[in-house]
């Protein structure tokens, strides 16, 4: 499934443009705090933090999560318009039915990105996924020539955007060092451990 991919890509592949989420607020804690179990010294006595972001969910098999994965397969290294870039990859148009709605859709997912989450047979065939809650925010790209018509709007490929980092709507919460370990003792009985999650 189109999930599966992104979630192999991610993991096992190059950089990607996924930033891993979880639907679960233990499991985000959890990643917050799991470097006090590091004995590096330069990783010692650091604050951890959890995001809270609020979404619109987009199921894997959507044309909105097919198109922005699409983008992963174009070749450009330099800046270009939606809609040449749409004409050179048509696939990016793929249950759109009009060249206008197409960029229109395009132009939206570029500016903001959007969250993916699993569908039930994802679910089913990943045991990680399925422990972690996961699901992934794709990143928008970098807009240069913003325009009131899509169709002219320009973008750099394989440039990172996260808008929503600078919104009000994104909750920042401050895990402390000093509680940590407890944290990480309480998650422990409640079987979110290392073992757990990443097996």
């Amino acid at each position: 499934s189109l999930f599966s991919e992104i979630s192999y890509i991610q993991h096992y592949k190059d950089k990607t443009r996924f930033i891993d989420f979880t639907t679960d607020y233990k499991v985000a804690l959890f990643f917050a705090c799991r470097d006090i179990m590091n004995r590096k010294e330069e990783d010692a006595e650091k604050d951890g933090a959890v995001f809270i972001v609020p979404y619109a969910p987009h199921q894997s098999n959507w044309k909105t999560s097919k198109m922005l994965v699409n983008l992963l397969s174009i070749n450009e290294d330099s800046e270009i318009s939606i809609y040449d870039v749409i004409r050179k990859y048509p696939a990016l148009q793929d249950g759109y039915p009009s060249l206008a709605s197409a960029c229109s859709a395009l132009k939206s997912f570029l500016e903001n990105g959007f969250m993916v989450l699993p569908d039930e047979q994802d679910k089913e065939n990943n045991l990680r996924i399925q422990r972690q809650k996961g699901c992934f925010y794709v990143c928008g790209m970098e807009i240069c020539r913003n325009t009131p018509s899509p169709e002219s709007t320009t973008f750099k490929p394989f440039s990172i955007s996260t808008p929503w980092l600078k919104t009000e709507k994104v909750k920042k919460i401050i895990i402390p060092y000093s509680v940590k370990k407890e944290i990480m003792d309480v998650l422990s009985k409640e079987n979110i451990t290392e073992e757990f999650l990443l097996s």
